[in-house]
């Protein structure tokens, strides 16, 4: 959060479907938004992280 603002970038952005085939769409977009929020509220990213994988 202190680094700075965040950019755009001028490369397209591909990431794997992995995640999203083997847990779906629902559950996969639900933990990134809880990952957001946490994170707004100032949870490390260090533990975020664990959450993710």
């Amino acid at each position: 959060k202190s680094l700075g603002r965040p950019a755009c970038i001028g490369e397209p952005l591909v990431t794997s479907s992995r995640r999203w085939e083997q847990h779906g769409v629902f559950r996969t977009i639900g933990l990134m938004w809880c990952l957001r929020g946490a994170y707004g509220v100032g949870v490390s990213p260090n533990v975020l992280a664990r959450f993710y994988r």
